[in-house]
């Protein structure tokens, strides 16, 4: 019979040291996790304030525009909707002219374009069929949202208020690129303004 002598080498591990390597496992697996949590919770906070933000350029991009191509302003609502005359081609024989208006109300941004007068909406289901630009948003404390300076200029001012996370102010003035048809006399354009109502 052979007899078998256990060496130093083929021992194996002890409990003790199954144990200490368990808990530095945990260790090493806990701070990795901790880092990993910490970094998805700062990427969505990243993301919903760059949403937020680009929520609030389009909305200024897109009031900011219609301003540029305006004729006439008009703020109505306490400053929560802003109407404009817009004609396209102004100095053509027959310029056409549309009516366009952005209302901020329940945390959205909406605007919409008609040939017909838009009068000031009465509730939600009023503006249900304008198109949506941007939502969270809402005036800075009781400053109103639009502030017409003068027939051409027009200072806008809201938040942008994400799910978490800090708000995003949108400020901005835009103007009026459009030559006035009765200081010019410019007939057609004249015209064509006197014929259309907006507000």
């Amino acid at each position: 019979m052979t007899e078998t002598t256990d060496s130093a080498n083929d021992r194996g591990f002890t409990l003790i040291e199954l144990l200490v390597y368990g808990a530095l496992s945990v260790l090493v697996l806990g701070l990795v996790g901790g880092f990993l949590i910490n970094s998805l919770l700062a990427e969505r906070s990243v993301r919903q304030t760059t949403e937020s933000s680009n929520s609030g350029q389009v909305a200024a991009q897109s009031i900011a525009r219609g301003v540029r191509d305006a004729l006439y302003l008009d703020e109505a609502a306490g400053g929560a909707l802003l109407r404009a005359v817009i004609v396209d081609d102004a100095l053509a024989a027959s310029p056409t002219v549309t009516c366009r208006a952005w209302y901020v109300t329940n945390g959205e941004v909406r605007t919409t374009s008609s040939n017909d007068p838009i009068s000031v909406p009465s509730g939600p289901a009023d503006v249900a069929g304008w198109t949506l630009v941007a939502t969270g948003a809402s005036p800075v404390g009781t400053a109103p949202v639009f502030d017409v300076v003068d027939d051409y200029s027009v200072d806008v001012k809201f938040q942008i208020d994400p799910a978490n996370g800090a708000s995003i102010l949108v400020e901005t003035t835009a103007r009026s690129r459009q030559l006035d048809p009765i200081a010019l006399d410019v007939t057609p354009l004249r015209e064509t303004v006197e014929a259309t109502e907006c507000f």
